[in-house]
């Protein structure tokens, strides 16, 4: 029976020994960076133009104007093939005045190009600019028909008088 007991405790030992908490140092692991969609580039929907830029730290750019540079590219394209479109189907000459077109458009633009997110991988600036068209395309149409009721109202005392 002695030589049960001196079996039997060690191994109760052990059991309890082994059942029990252990200090465990858990070693915290570094944030994933979540990197964008965006980064490589994005297509136009129905209700926004963006424009993505990327620029080293140490740069004298802002990616942030190089994005909206590039938007103001895209539409000022744009702008000029209508406007050529328009001048070949009516036969109409835009060439020197275009520029003033140009000029005034731009003005408008700036207003609705914002800054949606920027972004930093460590060696590289990253933005992305959108164009919110619906916003501009209101404040088009409120100016035209603010111009339309001026005009309606000076033909009115035209005629009256």
């Amino acid at each position: 029976m002695v030589f049960k007991n001196q079996i039997l405790y060690p191994f109760i030992f052990i059991f309890i020994y082994s059942c029990a908490p252990k200090q465990v140092e858990v070693v915290p692991l570094e944030p994933k960076k979540i990197i964008p969609d965006w980064l490589g580039g994005i297509s136009n929907d129905s209700l926004f133009l963006y424009g993505v830029s990327k620029v080293e730290n140490n740069s004298t750019q802002s990616s942030d104007s190089l994005a909206r540079d590039k938007i103001v590219k895209m539409i000022k394209s744009d702008f000029y093939n209508r406007l050529k479109k328009i001048d070949q189907n009516y036969d109409l000459n835009f060439s020197q005045i275009k520029e003033i077109f140009w000029d005034d458009r731009r003005g408008k633009i700036s207003q609705y190009i914002s800054i949606y997110e920027n972004y930093n991988d460590g060696k590289h600036n990253y933005s992305l600019a959108r164009f919110d068209k619906n916003s501009f395309s209101n404040a088009f149409y409120e100016d035209f028909a603010k111009v339309d009721r001026l005009n309606n109202e000076r033909m009115k005392s035209i005629d009256s008088v």
